[in-house]
């Protein structure tokens, strides 16, 4: 069996399309340099708290510095 026909066996038994596997299978193929930036902020933010900062915290933390995001938007 083909890779292509593998991939459109599993597709159809999942209910997906083959053109949406394909492109959510490039786009996580791209980095997204936004999304690492964040990601190094929070870890540092989390590193200062000494390990201890909860994600209230932490969207706290990134409010006092300007970047409004979360569930926790109050």
């Amino acid at each position: 069996m083909r890779e292509h026909e593998a991939t459109e066996l599993v597709c159809s038994a999942l209910g997906v399309g083959v053109s949406s596997f394909y492109e959510r299978r490039k786009r996580r193929q791209q980095i997204d340099t936004k999304r690492r930036l964040l990601r190094a902020r929070v870890k540092r933010l989390f590193i200062k708290s000494r390990n201890s900062a909860g994600t209230r915290t932490l969207v706290t933390m990134l409010k006092d510095e300007g970047i409004v995001l979360g569930h926790f938007l109050s």
